[in-house]
């Protein structure tokens, strides 16, 4: 499988004169300028981040309940996300059963880190567009999951 990417345009980055000398302002040409311009922004389109309000599934919590929040990014055939939970007074995720829906194509089986867990690493399953994170118990301090999933 690969990421389409354009090729680069063939004439110099900088715009030139009739000898085909470069400028002396240095100004860009035009296509090089698109060409730049849409590996900042991506094949999406997409200038900013998504917001998301993630649902979890079997996470479950002591007091009241978490706040559970999310964003994500598509550029170039990837998608780069996190999930931010802020625990009412703690939470608990288990192994397997514990899961989040994710809102973007997943075309990869991947892995989503949990900041504040050293060593946490969940599974982000691809047939289901779900992000299973590793198992925790009673934790009180925020939990962050985040990953990048191939979405082409």
């Amino acid at each position: 499988m690969s990421i389409p990417v354009s090729p680069s345009p063939q004439e110099p980055i900088l715009q030139t004169d009739q000898d085909n000398k470069p400028l002396p302002e240095g100004l860009i040409s035009s296509s090089w300028y698109l060409f730049l311009q849409n590996l900042i922004v991506g094949d999406t389109g997409q200038t900013s981040s998504s917001p998301w309000v993630p649902v979890a599934t079997n996470l479950t919590f002591a007091g009241s309940p978490p706040v559970i929040t999310g964003n994500y990014y598509q550029n170039e055939g990837f998608t780069d996300f996190w999930i931010r939970i802020v625990p009412g007074t703690s939470t608990t995720s288990t192994a397997g059963t514990t899961y989040f829906d994710l809102p973007f194509a997943v075309t990869v089986d991947g892995a989503c880190i949990v900041g504040g867990l050293p060593g946490a690493v969940g599974l982000i399953d691809a047939a289901t567009k779900r992000c299973f994170p590793p198992p925790w118990s009673a934790v009180t301090a925020n939990i962050t999951i985040s990953g990048r999933v191939v979405s082409i």
